[in-house]
């Protein structure tokens, strides 16, 4: 396993996701996996074509060094999300239209949620049960490789993307 780059300060950039009504516009049943169901467990979904390897971070401010691991799909990885930021690095490139997804997983083996990350010409981003496909709100890396961290606060319902340090949502 190769390292992330050690202390990486975190670049703030746009506005986290704040999951509400007003936000979850695309299921109207967002509450189930996101409100009632407390992620345990990640998931790179077989729909993954553009994770290459994770580690796991310590919120909030930096990226500290962890040892990525090689993603193997549809498999079950325990997680901390109050305490462990998600870090996909990715060579997949805009107008590739490969897809990360990440599937967050409650202790019972439910759906808790899903992040995706869609590298159309545009590079969108969809909250599973939540938002459909969407351009990020600032301008992100086009070029590849890249590393994304994912952020969930589960007590606040929030998300939080980064994109090589820089924070898109």
């Amino acid at each position: 396993s190769s390292g992330i780059n050690a202390e990486w300060p975190i670049t703030a950039g746009a506005a986290d996701v704040l999951l509400s009504d007003s936000v979850c516009t695309a299921d109207s049943h967002w509450r189930r996996y996101w409100v009632e169901r407390k992620p345990t467990q990640i998931h790179f979904n077989s729909t993954d074509t553009a994770s290459d390897s994770y580690c796991f971070s310590s919120n909030p401010d930096t990226i500290k060094q962890c040892d990525t691991v090689t993603i193997v799909r549809d498999e079950d990885i325990p997680w901390k999300p109050d305490t462990q930021s998600i870090n996909v690095t990715t060579d997949s490139a805009a107008g590739s239209d490969e897809k990360v997804h990440v599937r967050f997983i409650d202790k019972d083996g439910n759906s808790a949620g899903n992040v995706y990350i869609l590298f159309s010409t545009q590079i969108k981003y969809s909250i599973g049960a939540c938002t459909y496909y969407t351009p990020f709100p600032v301008t992100v890396s086009t070029d590849a490789p890249n590393t994304w961290t994912i952020t969930y606060n589960t007590a606040e319902l929030r998300v939080v993307l980064h994109c090589n340090k820089v924070e898109v949502l």
